[in-house]
């Protein structure tokens, strides 16, 4: 049986999908996504699941890094459960898979560097990028097998790749018809950032990819008003957004609430909507503030922000 819930026998499917920490992580994970939940039968339904979003591929790769770091978070902490006695906290499960995920998606970043040749003499003639988009080790593989000294620099590899030309014909052309392209400078070789159009690395450009990678994005614009203080404007986006800790929010996350009635009149479920529209006493703050700027009086409708 599970170690952990003690209800089913432990297998693939139980630990990673309907064992009860893992139900409770994979919704947390998915509200943390913005996602709707979904219903995981077994391992093999959260993979087809992520195969068959409909989104960008930036998007889902970002998904599918989440999925694979929450499976093996999962793993991780079910053997310090049983081999070290450790404490099964959700929270630390889910603060785990949000700290491992976003290191492994920024490891990507190392993908936007590429080499720009000027002198030759410090770039890497097969295993470094700076050429054709991409490591000639990778282009031309069965070249690169024979090559019998790794890390040769692009200066000194003229004088021996005629070898090549009666062994592996069709690449050692394709690779010709590249490098007779190629024109080199006075100026020593240095890194390129991709994501600047001078090739130089800026945090600004590096942030938006970032942002435009791993944050959702929203058709609503969000309302910033330079006038009132910060607080003030993190707090409308929240409550645009939903993001506050209603009763009624509290509940939908799993947190014990004695009663999801609203606390100042007791007459509505506390939710959003009901406290900061039609509360009794938001009604009548609402009325004396458009009173006070001589305004007509605005019925406010759930979900009017």
């Amino acid at each position: 049986m599970c170690a952990i819930c003690g209800n089913e026998i432990e297998d693939k499917d139980h630990v990673f999908s309907s064992c009860e920490v893992a139900v409770s992580t994979w919704q947390t994970v998915f509200r943390w996504l913005h996602l709707s939940p979904v219903t995981m039968g077994s391992i093999n339904d959260t993979m087809q699941w992520v195969d068959s979003c409909r989104m960008s591929e930036k998007k889902k790769k970002v998904i599918e890094v989440v999925c694979l770091t929450t499976i093996w978070i999962l793993w991780k902490f079910r053997n310090a459960f049983i081999f070290k006695n450790q404490e099964l906290r959700k929270e630390y499960i889910v603060d785990s898979i949000k700290e491992f995920a976003f290191l492994w998606i920024c490891i990507d970043i190392g993908g936007r560097l590429t080499k720009r040749v000027g002198n030759e003499n410090d770039t890497r003639f097969w295993e470094e990028k700076w050429i054709a988009g991409n490591a000639l080790s990778s282009l031309y593989p069965r070249l690169y097998a024979l090559e019998p000294i790794n890390g040769t620099m692009v200066f000194g590899i003229g004088s021996g790749v005629e070898r090549f030309e009666m062994v592996e014909q069709c690449q050692f052309t394709d690779l010709m018809a590249s490098l007779s392209e190629f024109l080199c400078s006075d100026v020593p070789d240095r890194w390129c950032w991709d994501l600047d159009t001078q090739g130089e690395f800026l945090v600004k450009p590096t942030i938006i990819w970032l942002d435009n990678l791993i944050l959702p994005s929203y058709s609503q614009a969000t309302r910033w008003k330079a006038l009132v203080p910060r607080k003030v404007n993190i707090l409308f986006w929240r409550v645009a957004l939903d993001r506050i800790p209603t009763r009624s929010n509290l509940l939908s996350r799993g947190i014990n609430v004695s009663d999801v009635m609203c606390a100042i009149c007791g007459n509505e479920i506390e939710d959003r909507d009901h406290v900061f529209s039609s509360c009794e006493v938001e009604v009548s703050t609402w009325q004396t503030v458009f009173r006070w700027l001589h305004l007509s009086p605005v019925t406010s409708h759930h979900g009017d922000y």
